[in-house]
């Protein structure tokens, strides 16, 4: 009864809400997605399997890829959108009336990271790639505007240009470079954000010299994850 239970399991799993398989047998999952709107796949390729066994399958993820590529849809133009407006879910209501209560309320909402990059940095490159983020995912581009009913809904902005300063610690004694790197990234991380107004997301760069740059990374829970 076991042996029957986990392969009808497994079988509706495969055949309904993953692509496991080739990419004949995953085209018809595939395409009840686009049926619905789904326009982004992410394929999680590393739950437990050799290395080798995911390189070799990554072309067959390519060849899906491009079955479904030619006919999707081309990007909408940013500046001819307007803003959008939608209603907070559940958890969103909670941390907008967190953050209602004060800025130390809200600044326990405060997801902050730093990523060292060693090498040469192309920093023009690293901040169209950022804003190209930014203009990929709605979330990123949206405040919280109040109500007459005491409440907030979504608004996303159709554009929102990112502003992602250098920090030039290389100009300092070297002894006191990580200490400048270190208050710099400290008092942007006690830095809060005001949920109507964007962004609620920010970046900035701290370079120790010219081979060592961090990136610090600040956003409000109530627009991303802890990841």
């Amino acid at each position: 009864d076991l042996d029957y239970m986990l392969e009808l399991a497994y079988q509706r799993y495969v055949k309904t809400s993953a692509l496991i398989g080739s990419p004949e047998t995953c085209a018809p999952i595939v395409e009840r997605l686009r049926g619905i709107g789904v326009d982004e796949i992410a394929c999680l390729i590393d739950f437990g399997v050799e290395p080798d066994a995911v390189r070799a399958s990554l072309p067959w993820i390519a060849d899906l890829k491009e079955r479904f590529h030619p006919r999707r849809p081309a990007p909408v133009t940013l500046e001819t959108k307007e803003p959008v407006e939608v209603p907070l879910t559940e958890a969103q209501q909670d941390l907008w009336t967190v953050a209602q209560l004060g800025e130390e309320a809200s600044l326990a909402y405060l997801e902050a990271g730093v990523l060292e990059m060693r090498g040469p940095l192309d920093l023009p490159l690293l901040r169209r790639a950022l804003q190209a983020v930014v203009d990929r995912h709605e979330a990123l581009r949206t405040v919280f505007a109040p109500t007459p009913q005491i409440t907030s809904v979504q608004r996303v902005l159709p554009a929102l240009d990112l502003e992602i300063p250098l920090i030039d610690a290389a100009g300092c004694p070297p002894e006191r470079r990580e200490e400048v790197a270190q208050q710099w990234m400290e008092t942007e991380s006690r830095r809060p954000f005001d949920l109507e107004t964007a962004p609620l997301v920010r970046f900035s760069v701290v370079r120790i010299d010219n081979r060592l740059h961090r990136l610090g990374t600040y956003a409000h829970h109530i627009i991303a994850d802890g990841l």
